[in-house]
């Protein structure tokens, strides 16, 4: 872990300049509800990442995430197919480090992030102990949460549809990744979980 920075209670505090990101350097480092989602605070914005492997053996891994207001608008999606990844835990540290520079660009910086990743969300809390392939993706990812608020805590992979149908849709697409900024703009697999969540209606995985 990085110095001068504290990880507790699921809080990641961590500089706020962000050097650019690209493919390469990944490979290289190893209507709406009356209420707010349950988990997020009344004005926090909610970012949830689903990791989705995708024919490991070739090393390729699919991700997928969306941040939403606390009334589950979305402020952007993505998804995205990493290369040459050596296990799904390296896939989902890339995923956590592209969501929270993702939020920098947006100007958000202070936001929650529910993974699906039990290994990932205890190794970025200090419980347990970073694999020696992933320290500088994790230390990348405290080194970038300086000066911004990051929450980060477990989710239940089945307890956001949406994520889940992005990280899918990962597997389909020809570039790196893909982002989106309005319901409009979203792949139609994801329109029917999104409408459903925001009507607080559960969807089923088929």
């Amino acid at each position: 872990m990085a110095d001068a920075l504290a990880v507790a209670e699921g809080e990641l505090s961590g500089p706020s300049h962000f050097p650019p990101l690209s493919q390469e350097e990944n490979c290289d480092r190893a209507a709406a509800p009356p209420c707010p989602l349950p988990g997020c605070a009344t004005s926090t914005p909610c970012m949830h990442a689903i990791n989705a492997p995708s024919s490991p053996a070739w090393g390729r891994d699919a991700r997928g995430g969306i941040l939403r207001n606390h009334m589950g608008d979305i402020i952007f999606a993505f998804s995205a197919i990493y290369q040459g990844v050596c296990s799904s835990l390296e896939a989902e540290a890339l995923a956590l480090r592209n969501g929270i520079i993702l939020c920098y660009e947006k100007g958000i910086s202070d936001f929650l992030v529910e993974s699906d990743s039990l290994v990932l969300v205890q190794m970025m809390k200090g419980n347990y102990s970073i694999p020696w392939r992933l320290s500088i993706i994790t230390q990348d990812i405290l080194y970038r949460c300086q000066h911004i608020h990051v929450s980060l805590s477990h989710i239940y992979r089945e307890a956001n549809q949406v994520a889940d149908t992005l990280a899918g849709f990962g597997c389909t697409i020809t570039s790196s990744y893909c982002v989106w900024s309005s319901w409009a703009d979203l792949p139609p697999s994801v329109k029917g979980p999104y409408r459903l969540d925001k009507m607080g209606l559960p969807s089923i995985r088929p």
